[in-house]
C-alpha cells in the first residue's frame, strides 16, 4: 500500500503588504547627480531657478544648500555678465506677463499669499508673494497678477494692486475669494464697488478645528461640512449657530471663533448653484501654492525681491499657460494624489513624477 501523499500548499489569496519599490531611492537634489540633467535647458521654470541660483552665489548671498547646488551645476565657472544678461532677459518675460493685456471676461477672482525671505541690508527679511488667478463663468482658470508686498505698505498695496487689474481689463469682477487680508476689503470696495467678498471656507474650518482638541475635532468638522452643504445661506447660517450652540460649553474657544461675523462665510450662495464650487474655497489653487513654497525652498534666501519675481514668475506663467491650453482637463477633479514639483522634494515620488514627465 503506497503511502499518502500530503496536499498541495494552498495558495496564498492575497499579496504581501509590503513590496519593493518600483524605482530606486534616488538622492536628494543638491547632492546627488541627477541635479545636471535636472537643469539643463527644459522648461522656464527650471531655466529661471538656475538664473536665480547662479545670481544667487555669485552675489555671496547664498546658504550651504545653494553652494553645495551651485558647485554641481557648475556656477562657480559662470561669467557674472553672462548670468546678469540671462536674470534681465528673463525678467523682461515676467514682467511682461505681469503687466498683459486682460482679454476675456472674468467675474470671480482668487487671491493668495506665500512668505518668502529676502535678503535685504544684509539681513534675511520676509517678503509676501501675492497672486491673482481670475476664473471665467465655465471654470477656466489664469494668473492675471503677481506682485510682492511689504509689511510696511498694506494700507495703499491692496488698492494700487486692484486698479493695476482694473485697469489692465479686469472690469466685470463680482466676487473675491481668498483667506483674512489686511487692508483688502477696503480696497475692495474702493475699486471694485458691489464687489462681494468669500473667506475661503477650508481655511475656516482649519482654523476653527485648531481650537478644538484632537478628540473632538471629528465631530466638530462634520457639524461644520453638513452647515456648509445647507442648500441656502439662511440655513447655512442657522446651522453654524446650531454648531456654535452644541459646543458652547465643551469647546469655548471655537464658539469664540464662530462668532465672528459669519457673513462672507456664505457669500457664494449668491451665485447660481453651478458656480459656488469655483468661489467657495481657494483649495483648487493648493497644488500651485505647494510648487510655488517648494521651489522657494530651493532657493532658501533671495539675494533680492527682483529674484523672487522672476522665479515665482517664471512658475506661474508656466502653470497659467498649461490651464490656458488644457481647460477640459484641468477642470476634472484629480483621482490621485496631485503632482509635486521636483524643486525643493527630495522624496523618491517626487523626483518619479519629475523624471517621468
Amino acid at each position: 500500500m503506497s503511502p499518502r501523499l500530503a496536499p498541495p500548499p494552498l495558495r496564498r489569496l492575497h499579496g504581501f503588504r509590503r513590496r519593493a519599490p518600483l524605482i530606486p531611492l534616488l538622492p536628494v537634489a543638491y547632492r546627488g547627480s541627477y541635479v545636471r540633467r535636472l537643469l539643463a535647458p527644459r522648461r522656464p521654470v527650471e531655466r529661471a531657478l538656475l538664473s536665480v541660483i547662479q545670481q544667487t552665489y555669485l552675489a555671496g548671498a547664498s546658504t550651504r544648500t545653494v553652494d553645495a547646488l551651485a558647485e554641481t551645476v557648475g556656477v562657480p565657472g559662470t561669467n557674472p555678465a553672462v548670468v546678469d544678461a540671462q536674470a534681465n532677459d528673463w525678467d523682461r518675460r515676467v514682467d511682461a506677463f505681469r503687466h498683459r493685456r486682460l482679454r476675456d471676461v472674468y467675474p470671480y477672482l482668487l487671491l493668495f499669499e506665500r512668505t518668502a525671505l529676502v535678503r535685504e541690508a544684509g539681513e534675511a527679511q520676509p517678503a509676501t508673494i501675492v497672486v491673482a488667478v481670475a476664473v471665467t463663468e465655465s471654470g477656466n482658470r489664469e494668473v492675471v497678477s503677481l506682485a510682492i508686498r511689504s509689511a510696511a505698505a498694506v494700507t495703499t498695496f491692496w488698492e494700487s494692486f486692484l486698479r493695476d487689474l482694473k485697469d489692465r481689463g479686469l472690469d466685470s469682477l463680482e466676487m473675491v475669494t481668498s483667506d483674512k487680508l489686511a487692508g483688502l476689503l477696503p480696497a475692495l470696495a474702493a475699486v471694485y464697488p458691489g464687489t462681494h467678498w468669500q473667506r475661503c471656507r477650508e481655511s475656516f474650518i482649519t482654523e476653527a478645528l485648531a481650537t478644538v482638541p484632537t478628540e473632538g475635532r471629528r465631530a466638530v468638522e462634520a457639524s461644520l461640512r453638513a452647515a456648509f452643504a445647507e442648500p441656502d445661506a439662511q440655513g447655512a447660517l442657522a446651522a453654524l449657530a446650531g454648531v456654535r450652540a452644541r459646543f458652547e460649553f465643551a469647546f469655548p474657544e471655537l464658539v469664540a471663533a464662530l462668532e465672528a461675523p459669519t457673513g462672507a462665510l456664505v457669500s457664494y450662495y449668491r451665485l447660481p448653484r453651478r458656480d459656488r464650487r469655483l468661489v467657495a474655497s481657494i483649495n483648487a489653487l493648493a497644488s500651485l501654492q505647494r510648487e510655488l513654497r517648494q521651489s522657494c525652498q530651493v532657493v532658501a534666501i533671495f539675494p533680492h525681491q527682483q529674484a523672487l519675481l522672476r522665479l515665482a514668475g517664471t512658475l506661474l506663467q508656466e502653470r497659467s499657460d498649461e490651464w490656458v491650453a488644457y481647460p477640459q482637463r484641468l477642470r476634472r477633479r484629480p483621482r490621485g494624489g496631485a503632482a509635486v514639483a521636483w524643486a525643493g522634494s527630495g522624496s523618491a515620488a517626487a523626483w518619479a513624477l519629475r523624471l517621468a514627465a
